[in-house]
């Protein structure tokens, strides 16, 4: 009895050991399943055997005979892959493995969703929100350049511009897509006025103005201006002004521009000896003009001036802001008034038609009439000089001289 127990059990090892030895004959595959990311590569093993041929779809891949097989998403996605082993002691020539699908992943193409109603913001108050379809590896741009921290699936716009982005599906981190277009986002700005100060001369107004927009509203010291819905504002009041705007959706409202009323400085003539003066002088004011009975008075744009004919003199001069002139100076320049730096004779005067000058140096000879503009001018050489006057009106003129030792003037009366 004991005998045959163990012929028994000693038959049902060998029977173990035989179907043991048989299963190691035919291939493992491993891993089992296998789903690649787009461009993503892998690898497949197989267990230990004397000789490997791999097989794609059952056809033979030429070179595949290790041990493992590198697989691709591009060549072999949606392929079935095995492999053919030879294995000493095995009682077939050779064994195939199941076949292994190599499964991918297939995406569409990211795309943004717009949460605003428009890609429009207002004067930086508001925002545009966009919200990528990957969020993984995820990049925004900015014109171009990448937007710093700028790397969520959802992106807050603050500012105009040409935004776009770039990311991956989570399970395929490394299958970086670009969105392929750009997102304009545009803005109205704050209105801005010019000019943002300004003063007012007496008897003048100062033109406010922004830019081109639907519809507008002025205001006087935060208080509405009645009439004033247009792009520019004429005014000659003192106050702080702003302006409302409307543009497409946006409602904004500017900053101050403020317009005071400027007093110039009066410029005052006086005589000093031969000379009228303005006070204050070019330390104050500049621009200046001379004028004679209401007329501008050619060149004459200093300070000072040597008057030349009798009659009302006035000067204009700004004080950088505005312009103002002086009250009238009267003034009586005599027939005789002679500056005695040059030693001359001038004769006859009164005269009918011809003078005669006579100097004992070169000098220039100038001729003006009674508002001071040049009616003659000539360069002469010292002694006897004939000037005719019979082609102008009669009436008062004023002989200058000038040479190396000064100037002198003499007044003429043309009968």
């Amino acid at each position: 009895m004991k005998k045959t127990l163990l012929y028994a059990l000693t038959a049902l090892l060998t029977m173990a050991g035989a179907i043991t030895a048989q299963a190691q004959c035919v291939p493992v595959i491993t891993p089992g399943s296998m789903i690649l990311c787009p461009n993503e590569t892998d690898t497949l093993w197989s267990d230990v055997h004397d000789t490997y041929q791999w097989l794609q779809d059952g056809n033979i891949i030429a070179g595949a005979t290790d041990q493992f097989l590198v697989v691709d998403a591009n060549t072999m996605g949606g392929s079935m892959i095995s492999v053919v082993t030879t294995t000493t002691g095995c009682p077939n020539a050779t064994d195939t493995s199941d076949e292994i699908f190599i499964d991918g992943w297939m995406f569409l193409l990211p795309f943004v969703i717009h949460e605003s109603p428009d890609d429009h913001i207002c004067g930086g108050q508001d925002s545009v929100i966009f919200d990528f379809s990957y969020n993984a590896s995820v990049q925004w741009y900015l014109n171009g350049a990448p937007i710093p921290g700028a790397n969520n699936d959802t992106l807050i716009a603050f500012a105009p511009g040409l935004y776009t982005a770039e990311g991956a599906p989570d399970v395929c981190p490394n299958y970086v897509l670009q969105l392929g277009l750009d997102l304009e986002v545009t803005e109205t700005p704050l209105p801005v006025i010019t000019p943002d100060s300004q003063a007012i001369c007496p008897g003048t107004m100062v033109t406010l103005g922004t830019g081109a927009y639907d519809s507008y509203q002025w205001y006087i010291d935060g208080n509405p201006i009645m009439n004033s819905n247009i792009p520019t504002f004429l005014t000659a009041n003192e106050g702080h002004y702003h302006v409302q705007i409307t543009d497409g959706t946006c409602t904004l409202f500017s900053d101050s521009a403020f317009v005071w009323e400027h007093t110039p400085i009066t410029p005052v003539i006086s005589l000093s000896g031969n000379d009228l003066v303005s006070t204050p002088g070019g330390s104050l004011l500049s621009n200046f003009q001379w004028y004679l009975n209401g007329v501008a008075i050619p060149g004459a744009n200093d300070s000072t001036y040597t008057p030349t004919a009798s009659g009302d003199y006035t000067v204009s001069a700004s004080d950088g802001t505005c312009e103002d002139t002086s009250a009238a100076f009267q003034h009586t320049v005599s027939v005789n008034d002679v500056k005695v730096n040059i030693s001359f004779k001038l004769y006859p005067n009164p005269t009918q038609g011809d003078i005669y000058i006579n100097s004992a140096e070169a000098v220039t000879v100038i001729l003006l009439d009674n508002v001071g503009r040049v009616v003659y001018s000539n360069a002469v050489a010292g002694k006897e000089h004939r000037l005719t006057l019979s082609r102008l009106a009669k009436g008062i003129y004023t002989v200058k001289l000038t040479g190396e030792n000064g100037s002198a003037y003499e007044k003429i009366i043309l009968e």
